[in-house]
């Protein structure tokens, strides 16, 4: 009999676990890629890509989510989820800087710059200094 109430008790430990993974929220699982965007791009995008899931106008889960395939060099990925983000939220001016970079390491530095470009005309010079400082744009 004792074992079935630890068995029991064990079981429901796992249940309750199970569901409080599904309970998660969106920022949740941002928050969690937040902090491995560094060390594990893969996984920040695994946990990303459930954020995105939940919430599908999360748009600096796109760009997150981008930076870090730009980590990984899937420039062509990061692109794509910078549009995303730049569609969603077309005054967020980082994804423009991020976006711009992807171009940039891609070798489209006509694309890149003009973004790097806007980036500065809305405030964020950091990715146009960047550009001009290797010689990438004017």
């Amino acid at each position: 009999m004792r074992n079935l109430i630890i068995f029991s008790f064990f079981i429901i430990l796992i249940f309750i676990g199970s569901c409080s993974e599904r309970n998660e929220t969106a920022l949740d699982w941002f928050k969690k890629a937040e902090t491995l965007m560094d060390n594990d791009p893969k996984t920040a995008i695994r946990y990303l890509n459930e954020a995105i899931k939940l919430q599908p106008d999360y748009a600096i889960a796109y760009n997150n989510r981008g930076v870090a395939y730009a980590k990984l060099n899937q420039f062509q990925r990061a692109i794509e989820d910078f549009n995303e983000s730049t569609r969603l939220k077309p005054d967020f001016v980082v994804t423009y800087v991020n976006r711009g970079m992807a171009y940039i390491l891609m070798g489209n530095k006509n694309l890149g710059c003009r973004d790097v470009q806007k980036a500065c005309k809305m405030g964020v010079c950091k990715g146009l200094d960047w550009a001009k400082g290797n010689g990438f744009c004017r």
